[in-house]
């Protein structure tokens, strides 16, 4: 039995429009987008999921960078001695706050690994998105990173 296509796009409409829940995860699969993406060096991936004006603090930029091409040209500078073989992004959600219908802020943990020149190293960090739902599509519109403070050894007297 072969079902028209149409028929098809008829039941999917009626789910999506019978279960709000399916609409519910969007903002949390922008951010796995991003991540995933993060983890194979695909900056166009991320860079996908900025709306053109977004905003970024990111890792070891000292002003926000305004706008999608600055958030790519960040990205491609900073990363450009990374193996991407290497290359292992995750992340823990924390938070996950529905502001209003069209906005979301989901903060966490994140830990990046991977190896410049061979060297490996392990930076963990400090992340929240701002997702912004806009003419039905969610993507970021603010992310903010920075790296956890350095591990001291305070010896007791």
């Amino acid at each position: 039995m072969v079902i028209p296509i149409k028929y098809l796009f008829i039941f999917l409409s009626f789910f999506l429009w019978a279960n709000p829940k399916a609409f519910a995860d969007q903002p949390m699969q922008v951010v796995e987008k991003w991540m995933s993406s993060c983890s194979v060096l695909d900056i166009e991936g991320m860079v996908s999921t900025y709306f053109e004006d977004a905003t970024s603090f990111l890792t070891t930029h000292r002003e926000l960078v305004i706008g999608k091409e600055g958030v790519g040209d960040y990205l491609r500078r900073t990363t450009a001695t990374i193996d991407p073989k290497t290359m292992n992004c995750h992340f823990k959600a924390y938070t996950n706050f529905k502001n209003s219908d069209e906005q979301v802020t989901i903060a966490g943990w994140d830990k990046l690994t991977g190896a410049i020149e061979g060297v490996p190293f392990i930076n963990e960090g400090r992340t929240s998105f701002i997702l912004n739902k806009r003419s039905g599509n969610w993507k970021i519109s603010h992310f903010h990173r920075s790296p956890l403070p350095a591990k001291k050894n305070i010896k007791s007297e």
